[in-house]
């Protein structure tokens, strides 16, 4: 049996390009693995109809997955999968599948942004680099212990972070349409509604997949329903915060501050406003990385691509009403 996979390479230098095991562990069920940087686009919708899988790119759309005309299976090495196209992925029989394998450096770089946030790091650090003594922090200062975090979402990268503000004394009020009260409370988490979480929590950080129901979940309505010395976090997707609601608030004073890992637009521009308030700490979208989790995703997602191409269903399906439709007959997952 020979087989094709394509790799979508995001071209960030080594972490990218270093893709031997990923080539053996697709060796061992018979298929080449065929890289490719998805800046190069003509060259890798001339690639796809030859492939068999689609490993790790980033954007799919419908032109793309309408070229996969033998394609068995799609593997985002990623958790959001906001950018594939699913609806067509569907209607072309084409399961799609994620892999989790950074939640733990999603949940750090979370508490980071709460904790510099509330020693005031950014602040502290400017000054004592522009000469300035101060050990007096400059009020507000919240202990941090016996404040709340609010958690929109409790999946995989949610609960790590509560496990860590638990570990720290906080109290953690969580809101997630799938998981139930019970289910919360087993984890240390008292559920709310996202109103009530919004209206008690000292700090509101977000971790849902960006979709219909959670674009823009942080609006002017909601945002307006926090406290006015609250922070909002956010490392999972740009597009769950309305930035030109957001940009308001924190410039009037009607909430305390920011730490956003993602933005609406990325790279978000150097003119964006919210890159000019002193309350908002931000990354470029870098919560994810760490040099054992860029291999462990790369070794995941080879793992569950082979997997499929070996007619199992995926173990993490994104589109999961492709089941009894898929292209290729897939049993249970491996």
């Amino acid at each position: 049996m020979s087989l094709t996979v394509v790799r979508g390479l995001l071209g960030r230098g080594n972490t990218d390009d270093t893709l031997d095991d990923e080539r053996r562990t697709l060796a061992k069920v018979g298929a080449e693995l065929m890289p490719v940087p998805i800046a190069e686009r003509e060259r890798l919708l001339r690639m796809l109809p030859k492939a068999d899988g689609l490993l790790g790119v980033s954007q799919i759309d419908t032109e793309m997955i309408q070229a996969l005309g033998r394609c068995r299976g799609i593997v985002t090495v990623s958790h959001g999968f906001n950018f594939i196209d699913l609806d067509a992925a569907t209607e072309a029989g084409i399961p799609v599948a994620n892999v989790y394998f950074c939640h733990r450096e999603v949940a750090n770089h979370t508490i980071m942004f709460l904790l510099a946030a509330t020693r005031k790091l950014i602040l502290l650090h400017n000054l004592l680099k522009q000469g300035q003594w101060g050990r007096d922090l400059q009020p507000p200062v919240a202990p941090l212990y016996d404040q709340t975090l609010g958690l929109i979402g409790l999946g995989h990268i949610g609960r790590e972070v509560a496990r860590r503000a638990l570990a720290m004394d906080m109290v953690v009020v969580g809101y997630d349409p799938v998981v139930g009260p019970e289910q919360a409370a087993g984890l240390g988490i008292e559920w709310a509604s996202l109103d009530d979480l919004l209206r008690r929590a000292d700090y509101v950080s977000l971790h849902v997949p960006s979709g219909p129901s959670t674009r823009k979940i942080l609006n002017g309505r909601t945002i307006g329903l926090m406290k006015r010395s609250a922070w909002v976090f956010n490392t999972a997707r740009g597009d769950l915060i309305d930035e030109a609601s957001l940009y308001h608030a924190l410039a009037v004073g009607r909430i305390a501050g920011a730490g956003l890992d993602v933005f609406e637009v990325e790279p978000t521009p150097p003119d964006n406003p919210l890159l000019r308030l002193d309350n908002v700490i931000v990354t470029p979208h870098a919560a994810g990385f760490s040099d054992d989790a860029v291999r462990n995703g790369q070794r995941l997602g080879a793992e569950e691509m082979a997997s499929i191409l070996s007619g199992a269903f995926p173990t993490n399906i994104c589109n999961p009403e492709v089941r009894d439709r898929t292209r290729f007959p897939l049993g249970a997952s491996a």
